[in-house]
């Protein structure tokens, strides 16, 4: 996994790349969520722009900089329940 986070004014442009299979599992979709998801308490849940490149996946998006904080990436691999891996993003 590999963040890169700049930040412009009230904007916060977000790039992650991340393998696009784990434990054999192929990648599905990616979503942002901004709160608490354990406790399914959270304000906003959006899928980010995804591209595939081979043995990557490239996730972009851009948010304003007051709805950056608490902001968790879930990335979901495989069939049904699969593997979900949740990563904290912040600067």
């Amino acid at each position: 996994m590999k963040f890169e986070i700049s930040e412009e004014d009230q904007e916060v442009d977000v790039k992650i790349t991340a393998p696009s299979s784990v434990e054999g599992f192929d990648f599905n979709f990616a979503t942002l969520v901004k709160g608490n998801v354990e406790k399914l308490d959270f304000d906003f849940m959006f899928f980010p722009s995804v591209n595939n490149s081979g043995d990557h996946i490239i996730i972009q998006y851009m948010v304003k900089r007051s709805l950056f904080a608490d902001n968790i990436l879930q990335l979901k691999y495989g069939p049904g329940c699969g593997k979900i891996l949740e990563y904290p993003v912040a600067t």
